[in-house]
């Protein structure tokens, strides 16, 4: 039901009743078992191997009580004593509750007791209290409900929160309170009460107390059974909710891995509170650059490294996400490189051009103006005259593979070497000073998005080639498999590299460019480097992203992915239950000290991190297709995403779909906006692409 539509319900009564676990409330689990899975490795880490099946246990355990309950239920009605279940003998009058009636619920301290014997009184009182810090923490407001909760408090409406659950009321009301519940007038536990809402004898009570009919009543919640079938047969107004509604798009639901199930519940769970242009960057970038930030953090702690140094421009993000997570633990440098600022003075060292093709990185189709470039050559006028010199057009282009047999770029390499190598050593001066003005040295970690460790290849040259001490580590969001400088240099990928996720790095291969432009950073790259008033500083291009269109959709993108960083760190960091007499005991020390540490980060798996992005431009909606459309791709050239005229004009015109189609950078995307059904584009994409090679082939 739509939150309109539930005001105007809540608008014809006085007295509303509020289910809590899954309505008011929900968990940042998939599943409420996982909760004991929490416990679980919690208890691992405390206690070793004997809690390796603590999750089951407690499934059991549980079952076990409600089998004893339901037992002593029966045997109460005969007027018997005493009753064996499970080999075990009770004694009634010891194991029920208080009351004359029959308690219809069990509590915690009844399922802990069906346990006992499988675990040590030290593990068990461990287990409980982690069970009910779990509970704590992993509970948050529901957002759906919350704006009906709030209208009904604000129209000074009779509150009931009415919950079947083994929780006692002490902490109930806590949890109320950490979720941000208040102002409600009743609170009916049937743990408390010892009365259930689905054989609803705890709605009885609640007519009963409030001295009230049942058509009175507007009980909203998401059991069938307890929640509608029951309160509805005693003529109570019921409105049921659904038990889980998904507010994520591309996000795996559910995955083996506990660590990633808890961060895309806790995306699902908070993704509604975020503005409407942030949420696709919240669900998709930010999983990606958390898991990246906390297998960073591992990583340098693991190695000793006290210093990282985020590559311009990719790195500018990566470093915002880290310090989120860093607090200052690793000091974070913003180092201003490029391929360009780096090539250009390693020209110095190698001064041949078969060396000089070999180090540097070539696109696939290398045009005079940027071979020129990448010799330092950037006056226009100056590039002009060589181009004349040499009796060249100006769309001269090569093959890169076709380079170093290429007697033309020989040539001019040969013809103009004094004054290409006396820009590099001028070039290379300046470097060195901006490295040692930022104190790059000793053992440090550089960071930026990879794929195959040029950049790190150039400064570790540099670094040796001056004596200057250094060992570096490289850490990339990838490697390329096969195709990178692994063996002359230490380097790893989070995602993939030679070792690990093939089948990751092929899906990301093909969405590289989109990949690529989510990483924006608010400058141009790095050219070189010049001294100015006694210090070092970057000489940067324009930025090329400067469509303003293109920055506003990417900069919220941004944004939705670093909230997600933040609120996940501050989540998994944040302080547990408040101090109270009934919590605070010896045993929670031992817990609260592998909380600290465990809490401090939680990686999470290559896969689940990287597929949410991945699929975002794999298998587009047309929503997210036609919000990104006029997004330009800035590289060697300039283009749209999507350039889509629609397919009623397609259809008079048969031979633009096809230029349109080649012309948009983002396939996939352009497909969606185009047909706008559901369908597989990424692999249409793909087959057409495997035509569109084979064709090429037998032409040549």
């Amino acid at each position: 039901m739509k939150t309109k539509d539930l005001m105007k319900e809540i608008d014809k009564f006085q007295y509303i009743s509020f289910d809590l676990y899954d309505t008011l409330l929900k968990r940042y689990v998939w599943r409420p078992k996982d909760i004991f899975r929490i416990v679980e490795e919690k208890g691992k880490e405390a206690f070793g191997e004997g809690f390796d099946h603590f999750s089951v246990d407690r499934v059991e355990a549980e079952r076990e009580a409600r089998k004893k309950l339901s037992e002593i239920a029966g045997c109460l009605k005969k007027n018997i004593l005493s009753v064996k279940i499970a080999n075990k003998e009770y004694q009634l009058r010891n194991d029920i509750s208080k009351k004359d009636d029959v308690c219809e619920e069990v509590t915690l301290q009844d399922i802990y007791q069906c346990i006992s014997s499988r675990y040590t009184e030290e593990e068990m009182e461990f287990a409980e209290k982690a069970e009910l810090d779990a509970e704590y923490q992993y509970s948050t407001i529901n957002q759906e409900i919350l704006p009906a909760y709030r209208y009904a408090v604000e129209r000074g409406k009779t509150i009931l929160i009415t919950t079947d659950i083994y929780l006692d009321e002490v902490f109930i009301r806590k949890v109320l309170a950490k979720i941000g519940v208040e102002n409600y007038q009743y609170l009916y536990i049937s743990s408390e009460a010892g009365y259930t809402k689905r054989s609803g004898k705890l709605y009885q009570k609640i007519v009963q107390d409030l001295d009230i009919g049942y058509d009175k009543l507007l009980h909203i919640g998401d059991n069938l059974h307890s929640d509608y079938e029951v309160p509805k047969r005693l003529g109570i107004h019921c409105i049921p909710i659904k038990t889980e509604d998904i507010h994520v798009t591309y996000l795996q639901k559910e995955t083996d891995r506990l660590a990633d199930n808890i961060a895309g519940k806790f995306i699902n769970e908070n993704i509604l509170s975020k503005p409407v242009d942030e949420r696709l960057g919240y669900e998709c970038m930010g999983p990606l650059i958390y898991g990246f930030s906390a297998w960073l953090y591992t990583s340098l702690q693991k190695n000793n490294i006290r210093d990282v140094y985020f590559l311009a421009r990719d790195g500018y993000i990566l470093k915002k996400a880290f310090e989120i997570i860093n607090e200052g633990e690793i000091r974070t440098h913003y180092l201003y490189a490029s391929r360009r600022a780096l090539q250009v003075p390693a020209i110095v060292s190698n001064p041949r051009f078969d060396s000089f093709i070999s180090y540097m990185h070539w696109p696939k189709d290398v045009s005079i103006r940027y071979f020129l470039k990448s010799l330092g050559i950037e006056d226009q006028e100056y590039q002009d005259k060589i181009i004349e010199q040499q009796g060249l057009s100006q769309e001269f282009s090569i093959k890169r593979d076709k380079l170093r047999e290429d007697k033309t770029f020989r040539r001019i390499f040969t013809d103009y070497s004094s004054r290409i190598l006396e820009n590099a050593s001028r070039e290379r001066e300046a470097l060195l000073g901006y490295l040692r003005q930022e104190r790059f040295s000793g053992r440090v970690a550089i960071v930026d998005i990879g794929w195959h460790g040029n950049m790190q290849t150039h400064i570790e040259s540099i670094l040796e080639t001056e004596h200057i001490d250094g060992e570096v580590f490289g850490y990339y969001i990838g490697v390329a498999p096969g195709d990178n400088h692994a063996s002359e240099v230490s380097m790893q990928g989070y995602l993939f590299d030679d070792h690990k996720n093939p089948t990751i790095f092929k899906r990301e291969k093909t969405i590289n460019g989109m990949f690529e432009q989510i990483f924006m950073a608010p400058h141009g790259s790095t050219q070189r480097y010049e001294k100015k008033e006694n210090r070092y500083v970057p000489v940067l291009y324009p930025n090329e992203q400067n469509d303003p269109a293109s920055v506003k959709i990417l900069q919220a993108y941004q944004r939705g992915a670093l909230a997600f960083v933040r609120d996940f760190d501050g989540f998994l960091n944040k302080s547990d239950i408040k101090s109270d007499e009934t919590f605070e005991r010896e045993e929670e020390k031992k817990l609260n000290k592998g909380r600290e540490k465990e809490l401090a980060v939680k990686p999470l798996s290559e896969f689940f991190a990287s597929n949410a992005v991945i699929r975002q431009f794999m298998y587009p909606t047309k929503r997210d297709a036609a919000i990104w459309k006029d997004v330009k791709f800035s590289d060697i050239e300039n283009r749209n995403f999507i350039v889509s005229k629609g397919l009623a004009y397609y259809k008079r015109c048969p031979k633009d779909f096809i230029r349109d189609y080649h012309k948009s950078f983002w396939k996939e995307g352009f497909l969606q906006l185009t047909f706008a059904m559901r369908s597989d584009y990424h692999r249409v994409r793909m087959l057409l692409q495997g035509l569109n090679e084979m064709r090429n082939k037998f032409r040549r």
